[in-house]
């Protein structure tokens, strides 16, 4: 239990840990299986390393939540973004979407690329609401990690869209990016 705890305690900026710690302290992370895989993104002078799937059960966003502060709260609601359900996955982006936390955009801009539509629909839902300085600082200070999410929008589109949305402009995926870049190119 204790290197799970520690594993996770690396999603998050080392100065909201006794936040983190709080909400791992108050939900059952029991589960038959472990988190698997992670992926990094820099954030300041950290390197957060974010899990890929999580597989702890989703009771635990209704009843620990109660007890929780807000940041807490978007804590909790981060960890659950990466649940290998994507229902479970969908409702956690609807509530971090709109956070003002900078540390949420890792796991909000990994959600974009993802294969599950209904999810891009909620960010592309959201983008003329979100915190937009936020996100750019995390995609210009993550290059590389930005690039895959793009290659994965056009491999997921490629895979399983493409008859759907023969025009590029027509998948939301492309027009979440397109967002993205213009945050960018305002630098």
């Amino acid at each position: 239990m204790s290197s799970t705890i520690n594993r996770l305690l690396k999603a998050y900026p080392s100065a909201i840990a006794g936040d983190v710690r709080t909400v791992l302290d108050g939900i059952d992370l029991c589960t038959e299986i472990e988190p698997c895989g992670s992926f990094s993104a820099k954030f300041g002078n950290e390197i957060l390393e974010i899990p890929e799937r999580i597989y702890f059960h989703e009771d635990n966003l209704v009843y620990a939540c109660h007890s929780f502060n807000p940041v807490q709260y978007d804590i909790l609601n981060c960890l659950f973004s990466r649940h290998h359900n994507g229902y479970v996955r969908e409702k956690c982006l609807r509530h971090i979407i709109r956070s003002e936390n900078a540390w949420i955009a890792p796991f909000v801009i990994r959600l974009a690329g993802e294969y599950v539509v209904e999810i891009l629909s909620v960010i592309e839902e959201e983008l003329n609401h979100i915190k937009g300085d936020l996100f750019k600082d995390f995609l210009e200070e993550n290059p590389g990690f930005y690039e895959l999410i793009k290659q994965r929008v056009i491999s997921y589109w490629d895979c399983y869209y493409r008859a759907r949305y023969w025009k590029r402009e027509y998948y939301v995926g492309f027009r979440i990016i397109e967002f993205f870049d213009r945050l960018i190119e305002k630098s």
